[in-house]
């Protein structure tokens, strides 16, 4: 075993390189990601019934019925919102069978597909801006918050050495997650793709390379046409590996083309079905069995036995193809599976802005791509893992496949509008089982079109439950224990990538940021009215009467006091959510500040806060019916302002009169635009325009988690349904409930807006 030494600016390393398995070297690639498991909080069980519109002039819904209070089983199919997906895969690791004590998914998963974010130069994609449809023509368009992209390029600072290091990380758990029999996808364009064939033949060994699979996303490139020093590059790589030389496999065929079948399958019988005639002589003769007999006037070897030959003629599928010709077997172009799926896809076609499944993503892939690879590599109702999920195409080609799913993002939208489609999938007619096609041939030139023969529907799509979890900010920090200096240098620093300058005048307001005061609550636990009233006293004492608090979580409570909490003091209050990314993006920066620190973390973590929104419930009870109608959402205007504002330079006296000018002419269009926004939240009800979708679990509180916490379960809800010319489907903002027996019921209702913010409120009725 030879070791292969490379000098960098952090030192020697040194690396084992076994006879003929070469390695993969890189600077950082010793670096080592902080993956403690944790337990998962299940957020909602989602059972995916839709709310069905009423008439024009009294909106609303059939009526839910809400029954006694289900078994104690949970959906096996998980939809995971988690800070990292490494530490949700290693706590997937860690999990065990309640009963059995046996481990639930180690050495388990059939399928791993990830589709990493691309590197670009030297750096990465981070959460690219999605455009909203409000109300035609209004459109937004949700960035990523202002502090993310600065941090997410802390975060890659070594390009493609970071992204490889934190791929490794990630590829080492999803081995030990797969069966012994199960397959790994991994998801690449040109940019690192040779580098992370080298690093999977470490992982899954050289001999578990089944496929580099080229997928044609596009028929050409544009900047090919401007000059560019390179061909077009219109295809990703996808890298298909095996766990084990006993990994499951599906053959799967494509249709003949029609030039294919023009000049292979031009024969026609009466019944006017394509054939092609084949060889039906024995190789090798009497050396090989074959048996000897004479058929239409010929004494040869054959294929077939004589009693298998008199059945064939019998059929007509054995007959000469011109008097006096040796005998051939009709082979029926109907009958044919196709052609055997090779590794370049010139289809599926990539996801366009006008295409239904369309979700506003750019790097989103189609479902057609992610059903074709469930199916050669996933055997009927096999396991699928995501770690990248994005807007869940994987989830939804696994649930129309019939294959269970576990699905995992850090971004909150993309796991709602994950959420969201599997929803809308529910009750959509299934295509036929085995598509068929037909070939036609013109009369005059003869020329082929390929059909897809019509068929019926087995039925429409019946999406099974399944859960939201969250492995996010309310497990960090506890059983923490930390000295009161690094809280404040902890505090310090959350401050400012927030945006404000940290101030240590006061135990409670920790910063400013643009006139505003900012206070720390605390990480581990939800934040309640009680102490918020108390901070926002000590605001209106000074001369600021802004105060922004982010916490880990605030109680519904909290949120619902929150204006009588301003009007008592006087200050206006914004709440925000610091999520788990954040809290990595502190520590992260806090370590580079040690020099002890000989190897810092890596994370692929990205920042963001997010408000709660608030919300206001109407009750109206008659008898064994209740009626919740959603009367407000209060939408957090200048968090909405701020994220459609582009990126404009700072004017200084010091800048270069031409780019002072572009920069003053982006600054008026874009306070033009800002006015034009405001005028429209400014209409009655505007706010509707950006609620997304609401539900409603009509007996809150009869399902617990693990922790003790409510589980929100979902029978009702209503979704905003967008296409590409407007709105397709309006919300129902009425709730009709039917309860099979009286008492005293908690009804909740889960908002969420088209930002992926989301708000909790709750009421109790009696029925009777």
């Amino acid at each position: 075993m030879a070791r292969s030494k490379r000098r960098d600016d952090e030192g020697l390393v040194s690396v084992a390189v076994e006879r003929k398995r070469p390695r993969l070297v890189w600077r950082g690639m010793e670096r080592q990601e902080a993956a403690r498991g944790v337990p998962s909080r299940i957020v909602e069980i989602v059972h995916p019934g839709r709310a069905t519109t009423g008439d024009d002039e009294h909106p609303g819904a059939e009526p839910r019925l809400v029954t006694a209070h289900d078994g104690p089983a949970l959906p096996s199919n998980r939809l995971i919102w988690t800070r990292d997906n490494l530490v949700a895969l290693r706590s997937l690791l860690d999990e065990r069978d309640p009963t059995t004590g046996e481990p639930r998914y180690r050495a388990k998963v059939d399928l791993a597909y990830m589709d990493p974010p691309f590197m670009v130069n030297s750096d990465f994609r981070a959460a690219e801006g999605i455009e909203i449809d409000l109300e035609p023509p209004d459109r937004a368009r949700r960035e990523p918050a202002r502090v993310e992209l600065p941090a997410y390029r802390d975060t890659w600072r070594e390009g493609l050495d970071s992204f490889l290091t934190m791929l490794r990380a990630r590829l080492v758990l999803v081995a030990e997650l797969l069966a012994p029999t199960g397959n790994v996808f991994v998801h690449l364009d040109w940019h690192a793709v040779h580098y992370v064939k080298v690093l999977m033949d470490e992982i899954f060994g050289y001999e578990g390379f089944v496929n580099e699979i080229v997928w044609q996303r596009q028929t050409s490139h544009s900047d090919r046409a401007q000059g560019a020093r390179h061909l077009g590059r219109v295809h990703d790589t996808i890298l298909y590996y095996r766990r084990g030389p006993g990994a499951f496999t599906a053959s799967t065929y494509l249709p003949y083309e029609p030039g294919y079948v023009r000049s292979h399958w031009g024969s026609v019988d009466a019944d006017g079905r394509r054939f092609q005639w084949g060889d039906i002589t024995g190789p090798g003769g009497a050396a090989k069995g074959n048996p000897r007999y004479e058929r239409f006037g010929h004494l040869k070897h054959w294929r077939y036995s004589q009693a298998r030959m008199d059945e064939l003629v019998a059929e007509g599928r054995v007959a000469p193809p011109r008097p006096g010709a040796v005998p051939r077997l009709k082979r029926f172009l109907d009958e044919m599976p196709g052609v055997p799926i090779q590794d370049v896809w010139t289809d599926p076609s990539p996801i366009n802005s006008q295409a239904r499944e369309a979700a506003g993503y750019p790097t989103q892939k189609p479902v057609a791509l992610l059903q074709r690879i469930v199916e050669i590599a996933c055997p009927p109702g096999g396991l699928v893992l995501d770690c990248f999920a994005g807007t869940g195409t994987t989830a939804e080609a696994a649930e129309r496949l019939g294959r269970r799913w576990i699905c995992m993002d850090n971004g909150k939208h993309a796991v709602h509008l994950a959420r969201k489609r599997l929803i809308l999938l529910h009750g959509q007619p299934q295509p036929p089982a085995a598509p068929t096609f037909e070939y036609l041939e013109c009369d005059r030139c003869h020329h082929v079109e390929r059909r897809e023969a019509s068929g019926a529907s087995p039925g429409p799509h019946a999406v099974r439950p399944f859960t939201v979890e969250d492995l996010g900010a309310h497990w960090l920090a506890q059983g923490e224990a930390s000295s009161e200096d690094a809280e404040a240098r902890q505090r310090d620093e959350l401050v400012r990538v927030l945006g404000g300058e940290p101030s240590r005048g006061s135990a409670r307001l920790h910063g400013r940021k643009r006139g505003a005061w900012v206070h720390v609550g605390p990480l581990h636990e939800p934040m309640d009215a009680a102490r918020i009233r108390g901070v926002a006293r000590e605001a209106g004492d000074t001369d600021e009467r802004r105060l922004v608090i982010l916490a880990a979580g605030f109680e519904p409570s909290a949120v619902d006091e929150r204006a009588a909490i301003e009007r008592a003091t006087g200050v206006e209050l914004s709440l925000r959510i610091v999520s788990a990314s954040a809290l990595d993006v502190v520590r992260r920066r806090l370590e580079l500040e040690a020099p002890e620190l000989e190897a810092p973390l890596e994370s692929m973590a990205i920042p963001a806060f997010y408000s709660p929104l608030s919300i206001t419930l109407g009750t109206v009870v008659r008898g064994r019916r209740a009626q919740v109608s959603l009367e407000r959402c209060d939408v957090d205007v200048e968090s909405l302002l701020a994220s459609q504002r582009p990126s404009i330079p700072p004017l200084t006296a010091t800048m270069p009169a031409a780019r002072r000018t572009r920069a003053e002419a982006r600054l008026a269009k874009w306070r033009r635009r800002e006015q034009e926004l405001r005028g429209w939240l400014a209409r009655p009800r505007s706010w509707e325009k950006l609620v997304d979708a609401w539900a409603i679990d009509g007996d809150h509180g009869h399902r617990r988690g693990a922790d003790g916490e409510a589980i929100f379960e979902t029978r009702w809800q209503s979704l905003r349904v967008r296409r590409a010319k407007g709105i397709a489907e309006p919300l129902v903002l009425r709730a009709e409930l039917a309860y099979d027996r009286p008492g005293r019921y908690c009804i909740a209702a889960r908002v969420i807006d088209v930002f992926g913010n989301d708000g909790l409120a709750t009421t109790e009725v009696e029925i009777r």
